[in-house]
């Protein structure tokens, strides 16, 4: 490994899930009221256990496949995460989702394009905007301090989110 490698910047493409790559309108009602406000009693089960059946957002999927494949064939020290604020009660069920409409074939290979996938804890009730920033300082904290020096210069590059509330945070 030269120095210049020790030194180079990795990149790190934050992606939503939940109205980014994924359209779980349809499962709306078990948490909303028609009107669109929120129900009082929210039937979390039912909302997390349909999310397999959400339709896929191709643009940002395409960007994010767009992503993946310039990082194939050019070696790009680009990673892509995908950070939700979806339960990891459902972690099994994404997986599924993502391998199905996010995973492609390029030059004959399969390609998993997502690095890393960070859902909120079972449980936890922080808002989206103060949980997600504190998951991305983690995940990055975390990188920096590990052994690979690929890391150590990590910077955030896009963020594909559809809650300006997140962004804005």
């Amino acid at each position: 490994m030269s120095v210049a490698d020790s030194n180079s910047v990795a990149t790190v493409h934050v992606f939503d899930l939940d109205g980014t790559l994924a359209d779980g309108g349809h499962r709306l009602h078990y948490i909303c009221e028609p009107c669109g406000k929120p129900k009082e009693q929210k039937d979390w089960k039912g909302f997390f256990s349909e999310c397999l059946n959400d339709e896929p957002i191709y643009g940002t999927i395409d960007i994010l496949k767009s992503i993946a494949t310039r990082r194939y064939f050019t070696g790009t020290n680009e990673l892509i995460l995908v950070l939700t604020a979806r339960s990891d009660v459902a972690r099994k069920e994404t997986l599924i989702w993502l391998n199905g409409h996010v995973n492609f074939k390029l030059g004959g290979e399969n390609i998993n394009p997502i690095d890393f996938l960070i859902m909120r804890p079972n449980g936890n009730r922080v808002q989206d905007d103060i949980l997600k920033p504190e998951q991305l300082e983690l995940f990055l904290r975390g990188l920096r301090s590990s052994d690979n020096p690929k890391y150590r210069n990590i910077t955030v590059g896009n963020i594909y989110e559809d809650r300006s509330r997140v962004v804005r945070a």
